[in-house]
Protein backbone atom coordinates (compact mmCIF):
# COMPACT_ATOMS: atom_id res chain seq x y z
CA UNK A 1 0.00 0.00 0.00
CA UNK A 2 2.64 2.26 0.66
CA UNK A 3 4.27 1.74 -3.13
CA UNK A 4 1.03 2.30 -4.21
CA UNK A 5 0.53 5.92 -2.42
CA UNK A 6 4.15 6.85 -3.48
CA UNK A 7 3.21 6.30 -7.36
CA UNK A 8 -0.21 8.06 -6.91
CA UNK A 9 1.91 11.02 -5.70
CA UNK A 10 4.72 10.85 -7.88
CA UNK A 11 1.81 10.76 -10.92
CA UNK A 12 0.05 13.76 -9.29
CA UNK A 13 2.73 16.07 -8.75
CA UNK A 14 4.33 15.02 -12.68
CA UNK A 15 0.71 15.25 -14.22
CA UNK A 16 -0.08 18.40 -13.13
CA UNK A 17 2.84 19.47 -14.88
CA UNK A 18 0.90 18.71 -18.40
CA UNK A 19 -2.77 18.41 -17.37
CA UNK A 20 -4.51 19.61 -20.37
CA UNK A 21 -6.28 16.42 -22.17
CA UNK A 22 -6.07 18.38 -25.89
CA UNK A 23 -2.33 18.84 -25.83
CA UNK A 24 -1.78 15.20 -25.22
CA UNK A 25 -4.43 14.53 -27.54
CA UNK A 26 -2.67 16.17 -30.15
CA UNK A 27 0.98 14.82 -29.05
CA UNK A 28 -0.82 11.09 -29.30
CA UNK A 29 -2.33 12.72 -32.83
CA UNK A 30 1.41 13.08 -33.58
CA UNK A 31 2.43 9.75 -32.46
CA UNK A 32 -0.04 8.23 -34.32
CA UNK A 33 1.09 9.99 -37.53
CA UNK A 34 4.43 9.31 -37.12
CA UNK A 35 3.87 5.31 -37.17
CA UNK A 36 1.88 5.61 -40.25
CA UNK A 37 4.91 7.10 -42.28
CA UNK A 38 4.35 10.78 -41.69
CA UNK A 39 8.01 13.15 -41.98
CA UNK A 40 7.31 15.23 -38.39
CA UNK A 41 9.46 17.85 -37.38
CA UNK A 42 11.96 17.81 -33.94
CA UNK A 43 9.58 18.91 -31.58
CA UNK A 44 6.83 16.92 -33.16
CA UNK A 45 9.11 13.56 -32.36
CA UNK A 46 9.48 15.22 -28.66
CA UNK A 47 5.69 15.54 -28.49
CA UNK A 48 5.19 11.96 -29.72
CA UNK A 49 7.46 10.57 -26.88
CA UNK A 50 5.31 12.07 -24.64
CA UNK A 51 2.17 10.54 -25.71
CA UNK A 52 3.78 7.55 -25.67
CA UNK A 53 5.56 7.58 -22.38
CA UNK A 54 2.48 8.59 -20.40
CA UNK A 55 0.69 5.99 -21.85
CA UNK A 56 3.19 3.48 -20.92
CA UNK A 57 3.36 5.13 -17.20
CA UNK A 58 -0.30 4.53 -17.36
CA UNK A 59 -0.38 1.03 -18.15
CA UNK A 60 2.70 0.41 -15.62
CA UNK A 61 0.60 2.17 -13.10
CA UNK A 62 -2.07 -0.43 -13.64
CA UNK A 63 0.22 -3.39 -13.76
CA UNK A 64 1.87 -2.28 -10.60
CA UNK A 65 -1.75 -1.82 -8.95
CA UNK A 66 -2.82 -5.67 -10.24
CA UNK A 67 0.45 -6.94 -8.96
CA UNK A 68 -0.19 -5.74 -5.11
CA UNK A 69 -3.68 -7.25 -4.98
CA UNK A 70 -5.78 -4.28 -6.46
CA UNK A 71 -8.78 -4.20 -9.02
CA UNK A 72 -6.81 -2.22 -11.53
CA UNK A 73 -8.02 0.75 -13.11
CA UNK A 74 -8.95 -0.56 -16.22
CA UNK A 75 -8.60 -4.18 -18.56
CA UNK A 76 -5.40 -4.17 -21.39
CA UNK A 77 -6.83 -6.22 -24.09
CA UNK A 78 -4.90 -9.34 -24.77
CA UNK A 79 -4.91 -8.37 -29.13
Amino acid sequence: MRNFCFFTICFLFCHTAFADGKQLYNHCKQALAISSGANPSKGEHVNAGYCIGFIGGIADLNTLIKSSGGKGLFCIPSS
